[in-house]
């Protein structure tokens, strides 16, 4: 299924507000890969210790990053919101340092 490109406007405007890219930059981020996915509540889209294949940004809705404690409890260490872009480097880690979970 083709996702519609219109998805990283929101995210590439973001990028701008700081620096405008070059026509061949923004050409070349629209053409990235995109996969669309929904997740239920309190879903993981990467668990700790698992090889992150790629990064996520978050349309809608509330994700946080997370780690494991020693006594298995969750320290939320940041909140993602929509048009925030998790684990953007993630094609740099062998393995994930932390998990991030969606709470909407």
């Amino acid at each position: 299924m083709a996702v519609d490109e219109t998805l990283l406007y929101p995210y590439l405007s973001k990028i701008e507000r700081r620096d405008p890219l070059s026509e061949v930059a923004r050409a070349a981020f629209l053409k990235l890969p995109i996969e669309y996915e929904t997740y239920d509540i309190y879903h993981d889209i990467f668990k700790e210790g698992s090889r992150p294949t790629r990064a996520c940004l978050i349309i809608e809705g509330i994700a946080s990053r997370y780690k494991t404690l020693r006594n298995g409890a969750r320290q939320i260490n940041s909140f993602h919101l929509a048009g925030d872009m998790v684990d953007l480097h993630a094609g740099l880690l062998t393995f994930a340092d932390g998990g991030v979970r969606t709470h909407t």
